[in-house]
């Protein structure tokens, strides 16, 4: 889909009551107060703000409103507004036969 900018929107478009043309694909970003097309600008969401009636992971972060847990940071984070840092001191896995998978005799 191609980014056009607001501007661009015919004002007999219909709007949505922050004046975001919907048909346009704009939506009202509450975080950035502005209407954007979600393909085009990220629209964080504060994880305060999802209602409690959404279904969450284990960690308590709402997985469908695209939070995942980050271990790193000990947090829910979405990870297209917040990077994730991978640990790299994990406890490397022992492998019993270090052959090739297709010289192993399982």
């Amino acid at each position: 889909v191609c980014p056009i900018s607001l501007q661009e929107v015919k004002d007999t478009e219909p709007r949505d009551e922050h004046g975001c043309p919907y048909t346009a694909g704009f939506i009202w970003c509450k975080a950035l107060e502005q209407c954007v097309q979600p393909w085009v600008t990220v629209c964080p969401i504060n994880l305060q703000e999802v209602k409690d009636t959404e279904p969450r992971d284990e960690h308590g972060c709402p997985y469908t409103a695209g939070f995942i847990w980050c271990k790193a940071l000990q947090e829910c984070v979405q990870p297209w507004v917040t990077a994730c840092p991978i640990s790299l001191d994990a406890e490397p896995v022992e492998d019993e036969d270090p052959k090739p998978l297709g010289m192993r005799r399982d």
